[in-house]
């Protein structure tokens, strides 16, 4: 895009908001529009679609609900990253809004930093996304084109079948060595990788073991060769397939392990480079036992299995990254950018999924909402990177308290965590509870403002349920968030428990 980061459009029929908005985005380089009804918004993102919408939930004539439904419902504009900003300050309202399809919630009166950074990580999510389906799409058109070009012979369908199930680089060179080796009816093959300036064997195939290949074998994992230094330099020098039919033939300056390979029983050898462009991704060399001259049928077998083995290896370095890439977004999607553990919408996901399961069982499920105190006025004391630096500390006491696996802390929201307890009743609840309060105290951070401690305290409400039919997850958060606000009203740095 140019000079212009993004296009956003603003859904509020507040001209304040309004002007605010459009004002600090389009300062900040973004391509901003408006709207003041949600038909309007509808219609202005179906002509022209935003990267991001930026929704008022009360809207003159529909709710931002309903416009966040249309919008999901519309195939080509689904994937628009929506955040909510309404005074609705609700967990219902803002638990709607995610199962609408929101992307992010943002309560007013908001802060324009918190704007902006929220703005920011939800155009990264989508750029990341879009990156994602752009190199599936990608690789998915290489893997049909690779497709329709081989047709070969049963040896080249076999050998690309198994490399192409294949995990990663070194696993496909060792069935290509594999399948070379058995189906042509060579007795053993290397696969030689560069490694800055020098090869180095990766990986070697023997298909019928003998005390004599397997000393050869050993004696080619202990060689390092250069660029132009016998068959296997002198292949990754010229790119270009070399064959050896008779090693009798040959002088040991051109071959230089001649005399280890007749005394190890081989008479002819290729050597053959895999290649991405002008790079050598790895030599590929084979021996046999017998002279064998090839035939221009053969060379053209040979050289066509170099090509489509190039184009596969090709397919496994780049799913490597795309592999990388994709557990990167996925992580990515369920962190909190901030302090590193689960974010809101994991913690829903999590919620839903552990009630499920224990409905089944029949077995308890507790929940903790913790609540910095009086954080508000720390970040007007120590300003917004300390308050940052606050809560990563308290979310690493959190974190580091909940020991179990099936333990779930995230964050909830603001200064707010939340920490999810499968298979845990009251009792044990309350006592990581306990040890969570306890825990922050030891960490003594100076809080002037506080009018709880003279260091950073924590309010914690905790609740727990055998889950069933007639109950809900937002029973037992609702139920948290009651104790949460009994434990704010008695005065703050305590734990308070609530259960139906």
């Amino acid at each position: 895009m140019s000079d212009v980061l993004a296009s956003i459009l603003i859904v509020d029929d507040q001209l304040d908001n309004l002007r605010v908005l459009s004002k600090l985005l389009s300062h900040q380089g973004y391509d901003v529009r408006a709207a003041r009804s949600g038909k309007i918004a509808l219609e202005t993102t179906k002509l022209d679609p935003p990267d991001l919408i930026l929704l008022d939930i009360k809207l003159p004539d529909m709710s931002g609900y309903e416009v966040c439904r249309q919008l999901q419902a519309i195939q080509e504009i689904q994937d628009i990253p929506v955040i909510f900003i309404s005074a609705l300050e609700e967990t219902l309202d803002k638990v709607q809004a995610f199962q609408t399809g929101g992307s992010d919630y943002i309560t007013k009166p908001f802060e324009l930093d918190e704007v902006m950074a929220r703005i920011r990580n939800q155009l990264t999510i989508q750029q990341q996304h879009h990156q994602l389906m752009q190199k599936n799409q990608a690789l998915h058109q290489e893997i049909q084109e690779r497709q329709r070009a081989q047709e070969e012979t049963q040896l080249m369908l076999r050998m690309i079948q198994a490399v192409g199930e294949a995990w990663d680089f070194e696993t496909a060179l060792q069935i290509t060595l594999q399948e070379a080796c058995q189906t042509l009816g060579w007795s053993y093959g290397e696969a030689w990788i560069p490694q800055g300036n020098q090869m180095e064997l990766k990986v070697s195939q023997i298909v019928t073991s003998t005390p004599k290949l397997e000393a050869f074998a050993s004696q080619s994992a202990s060689l390092s060769l250069t660029r132009n230094t016998g068959l296997v330099g002198r292949v990754w020098l010229s790119r270009e397939m070399e064959w050896v039919g008779d090693l009798l033939q040959v002088t040991p300056v051109s071959f230089l392990r001649t005399v280890d390979a007749l005394n190890t029983g081989f008479r002819s050898v290729l050597a053959l480079p895999i290649l991405q462009g002008n790079l050598v991704l790895a030599v590929l060399v084979f021996y046999r036992e017998t002279t064998l001259e090839p035939d221009l049928h053969l060379r053209q077998l040979i050289r066509a299995i170099a090509v489509q083995l190039s184009s596969l290896m090709q397919q496994k370095k780049a799913e490597e990254g795309l592999r990388s890439a994709y557990l990167e977004l996925e992580r990515a999607a369920k962190i909190d950018s901030l302090t590193q553990i689960a974010n809101r919408r994991y913690f829903d996901e999590c919620l839903r999924n552990e009630w499920t399961r224990l409905a089944r069982e029949q077995q308890p499920l507790s929940i903790i909402l913790c609540d910095v105190d009086c954080f508000k006025a720390y970040n007007d004391r120590y300003g917004h990177q300390e308050g940052d630096q606050c809560l990563r500390q308290v979310a690493k006491v959190i974190n580091q308290s909940a020991k179990r696996p099936a333990d779930l802390v995230a964050r909830y929201g603001g200064e707010e965590f939340a920490v999810i307890l499968p298979n845990t009743p009251l009792e044990g609840a309350m006592h990581l509870a306990e040890r969570v309060r306890l825990g922050i105290n030891d960490l003594r951070i100076d809080h002037e403002e506080s009018i709880v401690s003279p260091y950073v305290t924590l309010s914690l409400g905790v609740s727990t349920v055998i889950p069933h039919r007639e109950l809900s997850p937002l029973t037992l958060v609702r139920m948290a968030d009651e104790a949460l606000y009994q434990a704010k009203n008695q005065g703050r740095d305590r734990a308070i428990t609530k259960i139906l």
